[in-house]
């Protein structure tokens, strides 16, 4: 086998691997979604009877600040996935609680549209949105054609001369 031979043979198992891997995250990403929807649709009827949260939290030991009667969720995701700040989920628990925010801004502007099927009405809604980065506004290639466009300033740094 030539040297080029080897390369496309190399390159056709190099395609099938991405290939495979690009399904595998797609799915991966459909299966967070979901466990998102049920973890928020959980917490709208757990919410719902008093002192019910707090009993979990002090039961595994989730300590966290008030917001003013602001849900933050990272308890919530504390609680159902047992991320934990200490580790390396910080991030993971930043992103997903901005998305529950997200999820329940929208939720709650349209319960009507949420009655039935909640769980995958509200899939859809992270799907449409772009996924979750683009959900948050964490996705700095997303390019929204709606949002007018600052003029750059013309001195350096942004300083204007005085």
């Amino acid at each position: 086998m030539t040297i080029k031979q080897e390369l496309i043979s190399e390159l056709d198992k190099i395609v099938s691997h991405t290939s495979e891997q690009t399904i595998f995250r797609r799915r991966s990403n459909e299966y967070l979604y979901v466990g998102l929807a049920w973890v928020y649709l959980w917490w709208v009827r757990a919410n719902k009877i008093d002192g019910f949260l707090e009993e979990q939290y002090t039961k595994y030991q989730i300590t966290g600040h008030s917001n003013d009667g602001e849900e933050k969720f990272t308890r919530l995701l504390r609680l159902t996935w047992r991320l934990d700040w200490a580790d390396e989920s910080k991030a993971t628990l930043q992103q997903w609680s901005l998305a529950l925010r997200k999820i329940h801004t929208e939720y709650t502007s349209n319960s009507n549209a949420y009655k039935t099927n909640a769980q995958e009405k509200l899939v859809q809604f992270i799907v449409a949105s772009g996924g979750l980065r683009t959900l948050i506004g964490a996705d700095k290639y997303y390019i929204d054609t709606n949002a007018e466009v600052a003029p750059k300033s013309k001195s350096k740094g942004g300083r204007t001369a005085d």
